[in-house]
């Protein structure tokens, strides 16, 4: 019974986590979809849908400097909430270089 409550217990951690991470990512599409056009509101949607599909998080920041990087440069690090782990350095990088964070 403690065993099965411990595992009950990490599974409600990792589920809270995965719906805060679920609402941080609601919410900044809602500032997206507030603050771009239309069309690069589209364009944004169809990068998610292929950062899902190939994990290429290179093509995700060419991607997204041709979205963001003439009026839009401050919604940028918001786009960290749908990056996986192991892509967020090199976001990060890429933000220092650009002089974002």
């Amino acid at each position: 019974l403690g065993e099965s409550s411990g595992i009950n217990a990490e599974y409600g951690q990792l589920n809270t986590a995965t719906e805060r991470a679920h609402t941080k990512s609601q919410n900044f599409s809602s500032v997206l979809k507030s603050s771009l056009s239309t069309t690069e509101y589209e364009a944004f949607k169809e990068v998610i849908k292929v950062y899902k599909i190939k994990k290429d998080i290179d093509n995700v920041i060419v991607s997204l400097t041709e979205i963001f990087m003439a009026n839009h440069k401050d919604l940028l690090k918001g786009f960290r909430v749908f990056l996986k782990d192991r892509d967020k350095i090199k976001f990060d990088k890429f933000l220092s270089e650009k002089g974002l964070i």
